[in-house]
């Protein structure tokens, strides 16, 4: 007699994968300055260095890959403007309120995700952008106004790659399982409203 086994659906390893790298970074934002020795390398890892830059940079990177069309547009916007930014809070005038509105950054691209929302690219790019010249003026404070352009260029490389590991991770794993970009936008949404809770 053969017996037929129920199949089993194991949660896949790439999923179990996304969530470690998802929170390697630490879970406290930690934007201190640090002005001296800044460098490519120091600028590169930057991004990764606060679980609000990297939350945001990867939601970006899988909204842009579930909903936007073309992909690349938010992207390309968030990595221009946030070097506008950065010049901007470093050269003309500061920004205030940097630190709320990177968490507000947080929690709209979570619930983006999430939802999966369908915006035209240039509603996209408008939204990217803006969330952009605030990160960009938080990386000008933490770096330092003052670092040199190959501290600030790896800091936009190190931002494009999260950018693109974004990317990868939506087509990969978002793109046909709905549930799975609920379940993680909703995560990165709390996460948002956690940061601007800490700072009311």
């Amino acid at each position: 007699m053969i017996t037929k086994l129920k199949p089993q659906h194991p949660r896949p390893w790439s999923q179990t994968l996304f969530f470690i790298f998802l929170f390697l970074p630490q879970v406290v934002m930690a934007h201190e300055s640090s002005t001296s020795n800044a460098t490519f390398v120091s600028g590169f890892s930057h991004p990764f260095s606060g679980v609000d830059h990297v939350f945001a940079m990867l939601a970006i990177g899988v909204w842009s890959t579930l909903a936007i069309r073309p992909y690349w547009v938010a992207p390309t916007a968030f990595v221009g403007l946030m070097l506008a930014g950065t010049l901007l809070n470093s050269h003309v005038a500061p920004l205030s309120s940097i630190e709320p509105m990177i968490a507000v950054s947080v929690l709209i691209m979570g619930l983006l995700v999430a939802t999966r929302t369908r915006l035209h690219w240039s509603a996209a790019l408008c939204l990217s952008g803006f969330f952009a010249f605030f990160h960009g003026a938080a990386h000008a404070l933490e770096i330092g106004t003052q670092s040199s352009w190959t501290a600030w260029a790896g800091m936009l490389t190190g931002t494009a790659c999260l950018h693109v590991v974004g990317l990868i991770f939506g087509r990969a794993f978002f793109l046909h399982r709905p549930h799975f970009s609920r379940i993680s936008g909703s995560a990165v949404a709390a996460c948002g409203a956690f940061l601007l809770a800490r700072l009311v």
